[in-house]
């Protein structure tokens, strides 16, 4: 049996290591990039590293619950675009190139290796797709949660009651990172013209409730929703090595509603990267219905 001060002493050390390997796994900072000082916070260990992008107007807390679940499988990092959470003022006009651009300064100032697994929300998506576009080589693989799309302004936005699009555009013009309805329009049409992934690991996931605003009628409803599913369909035809999952009874903030599907779906990406292989929806599907 172990001595009494022994004892202590190998607790003490255990604690040590304990509280050690506490601050190796998680890491905050504010980093320099060019003009602006941008905000990051990461946790968990290993590689690939998954670096979450928030949608419009989102810091990086909303990406809390996914980054706990999926920090036990690797490191993960989310960041707060210039404008927002603890991240400095943004630049006005703020284009998502600009955005993309930002973000790969941030990693590499952080020196946060690549290559990437790459989870956009909504206009994140396209953030994350045109950071593909300027460097496919940093590019591991890719999760579009209910992603924006270049065929979102004729497909869906033309379907919105000219009033909810006059509040739509004024509303992106009033947010703090600096872009407007006509900047958020160009960026759609630039990410038309990006690249695919070739045959890199990308899952899609999509919502299964339409946002619609408040009093707009049951048919424009339904025509929203079956525009949206329409747009999401295209999105796996990004690469050759995709899975498409829509998330049973979710609205748009699916990891905020549904975090473990969120997790799951980067696991997957993760996996297939790790492993040479296709992804496969099984295991998103799992926890999606």
């Amino acid at each position: 049996m172990l001595g009494r001060p022994l004892f202590m002493r190998l607790a003490l050390v255990l604690l040590a290591l304990c509280t050690s390997c506490g601050r190796a796994s998680f890491s905050e900072t504010t980093v320099p990039v060019g003009s602006l000082s941008l905000h990051i916070r990461c946790r968990g260990e290993g590689k690939p590293l998954v670096v979450l992008d928030a949608g419009l107007g989102n810091d990086a807390s909303v990406w809390s619950a996914v980054q706990a679940e999926v920090a036990p499988t690797t490191r993960v990092c989310a960041y707060d675009r210039a404008g927002l959470g603890a991240s400095g003022p943004a630049p006005r006009p703020h284009s998502n190139a600009m955005m993309s651009e930002e973000l790969m300064v941030l990693l590499r100032t952080a020196e946060l290796p690549g290559p990437y697994v790459l989870v956009g929300h909504s206009m994140g998506g396209i953030n994350v797709r045109l950071l593909g576009e300027a460097h496919p080589e940093a590019v591991a693989g890719m999760v579009l949660v209910d992603s924006m799309s270049e065929s979102q302004p004729t497909q869906y936005w033309a379907l919105i009651p000219d009033e909810d699009m006059a509040r739509l555009r004024a509303s992106i013009g009033q947010l703090p990172e600096g872009t407007d309805f006509e900047t958020l329009s160009h960026g759609l049409a630039e990410v038309a013209r990006a690249r695919n992934l070739g045959a890199k690991p990308l899952v899609v996931l999509t919502r299964d409730v339409e946002d619609a605003p408040p009093g707009t009628r049951p048919e424009t409803v339904t025509q929203l929703r079956a525009a949206w599913q329409r747009i999401q369909l295209e999105l796996p035809n990004l690469s050759k090595n995709s899975a498409h999952v829509v998330v049973t009874g979710a609205h748009h903030m699916i990891h905020i509603e549904r975090p473990a599907v969120v997790a799951a779906a980067i696991r997957e990406v993760v996996g297939a990267v790790r492993e040479h292989r296709s992804v496969s929806d099984a295991a998103v599907l799992a926890v999606a219905r």
